[in-house]
């Protein structure tokens, strides 16, 4: 076991404080938990009160020591001020190499002296420091050498694969040209595309029309020819005409305005015809009075020619016999 023992034997005029812990200069770590102080001028101190330090710590390592970090500056009565020391500036770490001794207080009688053999060793192992600091800069310095010489590659790398992305976006951009003047011309045929089919379409509904009412006219000229039909299949002449006759009376009451052409012709056609049949019926009636009224003067006539006949046939004989 080490152990280290503190002791403060100064002529102190205002009080100061801080803290101590262990501290390893090698791997530059502590090795203890900070362990805070405060020390009163000599003239206020109490005489009771113990004013030693004794860390302990199990390892035999030279590198081992305490880490003092005071949070006010010592002053010396009488105007002496240690470089070890800032009465202006807190000072930040400061090493302290101790050497081995016993629990007991080890009385100083040259306080000064003290100090300055504490200032050397502090500045050999500031120096040490500053060369293991150097060493470790070293060391970074040529980790981030070969750092950034791997950067170095990596970015030549990426360079590379920029310039081949540039030119990917160059032909993209080519490609996205010729993509925009294609949609372009495909927009150009789509608005014709649309403006035929528009008019394809005005033109169907057009001759859908045109269908419907052609498709009404046949329908209406059929119903008509069945009506005819059934006049002309009707028995007898005065049948027929009978029959055309009130055909031609039921189309002229049921004439519309928007009756197509070809029904209304059909529908006048039918009326002369209804009229010339019934003329031509009258005719035949007036025909057949006649006919019967000249068979019946025949008859008459031929009555008479062979009373006639017979006649002159009795004279003729009776004239022979005379003779």
């Amino acid at each position: 076991m080490r152990s280290h023992t503190l002791s403060f034997q100064a002529g102190l005029v205002e009080p100061f404080s801080g803290t101590i812990c262990l501290y390893n200069r090698d791997r530059r770590e502590k090795l203890s938990e900070d362990f805070y102080f405060h020390i009163l001028p000599i003239d206020m101190q109490d005489g009771s009160l113990d004013r030693r330090g004794v860390f302990s710590l199990d390892t035999h390592s030279p590198s081992v020591c305490l880490l003092i970090q005071l949070e006010k500056a010592a002053t010396e009565e009488g105007g002496v001020t240690p470089s070890v020391y800032s009465h202006k500036e807190p000072v930040g770490h400061m090493l302290t190499q101790l050497t081995m001794a016993d629990t007991s207080d080890v009385p100083i009688e040259d306080p000064l002296s003290i100090l300055n053999s504490r200032t050397d060793d502090n500045h050999a192992l500031e120096l040490r420091d500053k060369e293991l600091l150097v060493s470790e800069l070293q060391n970074t310095l040529d980790q981030k050498s070969k750092q950034l010489g791997e950067t170095e590659i990596k970015l030549s790398a990426m360079m590379d694969e920029v310039n081949s992305l540039k030119k990917e976006l160059e032909q993209t951009r080519g490609l996205l040209d010729e993509s925009q003047m294609n949609c372009a011309h495909l927009e150009n045929c789509l608005h014709e595309a649309i403006e035929e089919a528009r008019t394809n379409k005005c033109s169907a509904d057009r001759r859908a029309v045109e269908y419907d009412a052609l498709r009404s006219s046949a329908l209406r000229i059929h119903g008509l020819f069945e009506r005819l039909n059934n006049c002309i299949t009707a028995p007898g002449v005065t049948g027929f005409a009978e029959s055309l006759h009130s055909l031609a009376a039921s189309l002229a009451s049921s004439v519309k305005k928007d009756e197509a052409d070809t029904t209304v012709q059909f529908q006048q056609c039918i009326k002369i015809l209804a009229d010339k049949v019934y003329l031509l019926t009258r005719q035949s009636a007036e025909l057949l009075e006649r006919y019967l009224a000249m068979q019946a003067v025949h008859g008459g006539i031929t009555k008479e020619l062979d009373e006639k006949k017979e006649l002159i046939k009795n004279l003729y004989n009776k004239l022979q016999q005379e003779k």
